[in-house]
């Protein structure tokens, strides 16, 4: 909907009025608004080509196969990581056990 414009003076002054911006929660708005003629609502789709459908299949392929070769460089850096995280634990853990001990 298209707003309607307001005179400068009454922006102003609607501006600094509290009770202005309660009584008014919404914009004004044009309630005759009517689009442009030969304007299409929606838009037609197409369906997607026999060459698409197998250009994303080679690419979604291509993607895994370079999963599956970085997925074991990836689980050995991830356990690397978990257990540089893990040994100060470990370590305050024995620690522990053993002041408790005696």
């Amino acid at each position: 909907m298209k707003p309607t414009s307001i005179s400068t003076i009454e922006h102003l002054l609607a501006r600094h009025d509290r009770r202005a911006e309660s009584r008014r929660a919404c914009p004004a708005t044009d309630y005759f608004f009517r689009p442009r003629a030969g304007v299409t609502l929606g838009r037609a789709r197409r369906r997607p080509s026999d060459r698409a459908r197998r250009a994303f299949r080679r690419m979604t392929a291509e993607m895994l196969i370079k999963h599956e070769r970085d997925e074991p460089m990836e689980l050995f850096l991830f356990g690397f990581v978990s257990a540089l995280a893990a040994w100060p634990l470990v370590d305050l853990l024995i620690v522990l056990a053993q002041t408790a001990n005696g």
